[in-house]
């Protein structure tokens, strides 16, 4: 299965940013950022992660404690809806 959401923020994936595996999954994400956050985190938390986004409702409902952000896709929706 190609993964459609980002484990960290329940975004849809972005096709361009690279995949990861991990517990024999291919793991997508919606930004480098994501990515890096994820890549560093333990690998209990990483199964948490994704065993939260596999039970979630996919929606962009999250802190951004790790440090990353969304201002590209932010800007994008913000220039969609004008």
């Amino acid at each position: 299965d190609e993964p459609t959401h980002c484990p960290l923020c329940a975004m849809k994936t972005n096709p361009k940013v690279e995949t990861v595996s991990f517990d024999s999954k291919t793991v997508g994400f919606c930004s480098d950022g994501c990515k890096t956050a994820f890549e560093k985190k333990s690998d209990d938390k990483k199964k948490e992660l994704l065993a939260k986004l596999d039970s979630s409702s996919k929606k962009d409902d999250h802190d951004h404690e790790d440090g990353h952000d969304h201002t590209d896709d932010k800007a994008k929706e913000k220039k969609k809806d004008s």
